[in-house]
């Protein structure tokens, strides 16, 4: 090495000795990368860590590397906030700790012996005074946050899976209140109990009726008949082409149910095969009235009460 490029590589433009300022024993003690840059933006030194760490030797980047200049090039856009705050820390004294930044040192094209190992690299600058607290040269430690910032993505990539999956469930949940809010209206829709005139409630039934829906009904039903004091309840079967044996014996036990509470039951539009799965279960039919239709057990009804305000039953009388 010539004597230009050692003087340039301890000194920057005034001749001050780094050595003075920061003798390179004290500077390989320092257990981090770090690095030395003069206010022309070439590096002045560094230290064995530095150079481990890099696997660069040290007379490949002291005396010949300008940060300032590199930062300028299109493959220099990593560089640039260092520069800023290296500039920072040789002109107004400042020190900074620098975002961490993945460096491809490879690609400095500095050596054709550089590592091509990327990382990422948090850079702390600070100013390096002399007794006076004139700053001329700005020193940059160097700490590897690899492992730091890969768990961070990870802990980021992991929040924004458990945030879209929150989104998910959040979304399933509307969409499951909206289906128990369509459950109800269907099962409001598929029991409707119509008062077609003081002392009648009518329940036209369409399609199967198993066991939840036959709850349902009776339910509602019964406590229909409780609220208005109805004298009769007619369920309309005319949409019922089938039922089976189960069906059959639900229908049955509504009826009863409506009896129970002082209310007459009236069949309407039986079709042949639901009277001969009604003929098929153990229940007393006569204790109801069948109707050919609904407009039929109307007709029933307003012949069958007696006389006065409340409309009840006659005795006796079918």
């Amino acid at each position: 090495m010539c004597s230009d490029e050692r003087e340039r590589m301890t000194s920057n433009e005034k001749g001050v000795d780094l050595q003075q300022l920061f003798p390179q024993a004290a500077l390989d003690a320092v257990p981090q990368p770090m690095w030395i840059y003069g206010r022309d933006g070439v590096a002045a030194g560094c230290n064995i860590t530095a150079e481990k760490f890099w696997r660069l030797p040290r007379e490949h980047i002291v005396g010949k590397y300008n940060a300032f200049e590199h930062a300028e090039t299109p493959d220099g856009a990593s560089l640039r906030e260092l520069v800023r705050a290296v500039r920072a820390a040789l002109d107004a004294g400042s020190v900074e700790v620098c975002e961490p930044v993945l460096i491809d040192l490879g690609a400095l094209d500095v050596t054709t012996q550089a590592s091509k190992e990327r990382a990422y690299i948090e850079n702390t600058i600070f100013p390096l005074r002399d007794r006076d607290g004139a700053i001329h040269f700005a020193a940059v430690l160097q700490r590897n946050v690899t492992e730091l910032v890969e768990k961070r993505q990870e802990v980021e990539q992991a929040t924004a899976r458990i945030a879209a999956q929150s989104e998910l469930i959040a979304a399933l949940e509307a969409a499951q209140h909206a289906l128990v809010e369509q459950r109800q209206t269907i099962e409001e829709l598929s029991t409707p109990i119509i008062e077609v005139s003081q002392g009648v409630l009518a329940l036209p039934i369409l399609g199967s009726v198993d066991e939840a829906r036959a709850g349902e009904m009776m339910h509602k039903l019964l406590e229909q008949i409780a609220h208005s004091k109805a004298q009769f309840a007619i369920l309309d079967l005319t949409g019922v082409q089938s039922v089976d044996i189960a069906t059959a014996e639900h229908l049955a036990r509504i009826m009863k149910a409506a009896g129970l509470l002082g209310a007459l039951g009236i069949l309407s539009g039986v079709s042949p095969a639901v009277a001969d799965a009604l003929t098929s279960i153990e229940v007393d039919m006569t204790r109801f009235i069948t109707c050919r239709n609904l407009s039929d057990a109307l007709t029933y009804t307003k012949r069958s009460r007696r006389p006065g305000p409340a409309g009840a039953p006659i005795p006796g009388r079918r």
